[in-house]
């Protein structure tokens, strides 16, 4: 996982990744190459050389060398972590860092016998003219040489103008040079009129806005069956919206971009192929047509019996053209066993399993995070909370505020239960 995200250049998730698995950052990636008709394992890094093949912010690569100093002088697949960042355009911090961890590296030889010097003549040109001149003093004169101030003098007395890469970046920098951050997004809520979507989904939605953690001109469209223009979408959110903290002028510029789109049902393909045409139109109008990617990723706010007829119109209707597509579908996933397997059999027809994502937001609820530690954290839980001695599991579900519509729907999940696992509605 965390190669997976340093691959795709998501440095915040590389961080978190860190913090929750620290063993992974001295763990090593095999690659198996398929060029040959014996496929065999050829190829291995370390989390630190697969980052300095990616230009990254010098933030990720000192907390890496924090966590795994050894990593600087160990070659990977022939080559330093040094010698990956010369030869892929890293950034002059990112040069420094790497030869303050390992200094004798200036002196090491790369899997061609070249020595670092001489990989950066071959690759200068990935480098501003007043970026070559302070490399080539840190590179010549080593650690002695090595001074923040003195290499942004060094670049302002070659006449460049943006000398503010020489300091390292605060976490801010750090998030919008990510290449998530960079696309464009459309996220799609399917059932944007239900309970869910307006309580949960949106909600979270503009904390991330309020937070800065969408990209730049993020587009949000709410599919349903229930009759609404766009202003009334905004009039029916904005009630849930006001309950968090954001201030009204985020509120106001979130709704500026919440969108509607009517469907006969769920599964109705010509509905979201025009959703398709409006969501292209949106994404020219702001000019989404210049970035490389752009993302769409749909939510699926609704019961669980119409995932499938929603999933199959999406695939044949909605797909953007560049970028990944991603189908997000919430618990409960159908009604037994047998209507699961069904559902998730005919999504990943239609779907990678790296475009489908399965959740249940209350597993991320602090209550039940303490269970976990609860339980595997005292000797004695850990033994008696097992599937041998619990005979009865009892779910309940309290709330200040009745079913309202939801009576049907929660009436179709309350007699599922075996007797070992009892659930009780209150």
């Amino acid at each position: 996982m965390l190669y997976k995200a340093i691959e795709q250049r998501q440095w915040k998730s590389v961080l978190s990744r860190m913090n929750h698995a620290p063993h992974e950052v001295s763990t090593y990636v095999y690659r198996i190459d398929c060029t040959t008709p014996n496929a065999h394992f050829h190829y291995r890094v370390l989390p630190l050389h697969c980052v300095c093949l990616r230009q990254p912010p010098v933030l990720i690569v000192s907390a890496l060398i924090a966590a795994f100093s050894e990593a600087s002088s160990i070659k990977c697949d022939g080559n330093l972590p040094l010698h990956f960042a010369l030869k892929y355009g890293a950034s002059l911090d990112v040069i420094q860092t790497l030869i303050l961890a390992y200094p004798k590296g200036l002196d090491v030889k790369d899997e061609n016998d070249d020595e670092p010097l001489a990989i950066f003549e071959a690759n200068k040109s990935k480098w501003s003219s007043s970026e070559i001149a302070a490399i080539y003093k840190v590179l010549k004169g080593g650690v002695d040489s090595i001074e923040l101030e003195s290499a942004v003098d060094t670049m302002k007395d070659n006449g460049s103008e943006d000398v503010k890469e020489a300091r390292p970046p605060d976490m801010m920098t750090t998030l919008n040079d990510e290449g998530w951050k960079k696309a464009g997004l459309t996220v799609i809520i399917i059932g944007a009129s239900g309970d869910l979507a307006k309580k949960k989904t949106f909600p979270s939605l503009l904390h991330l806005y309020d937070d800065s953690l969408l990209p730049e001109d993020t587009i949000i469209w709410g599919y349903a069956r229930s009759h609404m223009t766009h202003e009334e979408l905004r009039i029916q959110l904005r009630p849930f919206l006001e309950k968090t903290n954001s201030s009204a002028e985020i509120i106001t510029s979130f709704l500026s971009k919440c969108f509607y789109k009517q469907g006969g049902w769920y599964g109705d393909t010509d509905a979201y192929a025009d959703l398709n045409k409006q969501i292209t139109e949106n994404e020219n109008k702001l000019k989404f047509e210049d970035k490389l990617e752009h993302n769409r990723l749909f939510y699926f706010a609704i019961p669980p019996n119409v995932f499938e007829e929603a999933g199959v119109a999406i695939k044949q209707s909605c797909i953007g053209e560049k970028g990944w597509t991603r189908v997000i579908v919430e618990k409960p996933f159908g009604r037994d066993l047998q209507s699961c397997e069904d559902i998730l059999a005919t999504l990943s027809k239609h779907f990678n399993e790296d475009q489908l994502f399965r959740i249940d937001h209350y597993l991320g609820k602090e209550i039940v995070q303490n269970l976990l530690v609860l339980r595997f954290g005292n000797l004695m839980f850990e033994r008696l909370w097992n599937r041998d001695n619990i005979q009865c599991v009892i779910l309940t579900f309290k709330e200040p505020f009745g079913t309202d519509g939801r009576g049907g729907y929660f009436g179709k999940h309350r007699n599922l239960c075996t007797p070992r696992q009892k659930l009780h509605l209150h």
